[in-house]
């Protein structure tokens, strides 16, 4: 159940499932041949829906970001800011439609546009994990647009 203004997960662009073999840092750099994989979604409802790059963009490696910020800046963080910065091509997903996606593909939760339900259903195929048949029933949600991941 969402209000409107709400967010169903963390607000910002992202990449879903990735090992993070330091346990902060998703290895974006290394996904193709360590972690290959294949997501597939479905977003029942209209309250809320999730919002994809639709082209290419360029941006920096993990290796480079951190190099150049000196920190330890989530890389999230500053690649939400450099797609947003970009003004990139975007699609949302329609209810009941299943979509597919890898892993680099870019995305977003939205905020919701008005009161009612969500249910998002991910499926993620890969060989980076034991295989799970779990269901998370996620109770929190976010209202704030901006985060520091």
């Amino acid at each position: 159940m969402l209000m409107k203004g709400m967010y169903p997960c963390i607000p910002g662009w992202h990449c879903d499932d990735f090992w993070r073999p330091d346990g902060k840092q998703p290895d974006l750099e290394n996904v193709e041949k360590d972690a290959p994989q294949k997501h597939y979604i479905v977003v029942l409802g209209d309250v809320s829906m999730t919002e994809f790059l639709t082209k290419d963009i360029r941006l920096p490696t993990p290796a480079y970001i951190q190099q150049v910020q000196g920190s330890d800046e989530p890389v999230y963080a500053y690649y939400d800011r450099a797609i947003e910065y970009r003004e990139a091509k975007t699609l949302f997903v329609e209810s009941n439609k299943i979509y597919s996606f890898g892993p680099l593909a870019f995305h977003r939760g939205s905020p919701a546009t008005k009161n009612g339900f969500r249910t998002f259903i991910r499926v993620t195929r890969s060989n980076h994990r034991e295989p799970k048949n779990e269901t998370r029933y996620q109770s929190n949600v976010y209202v704030n647009g901006r985060t520091s991941w």
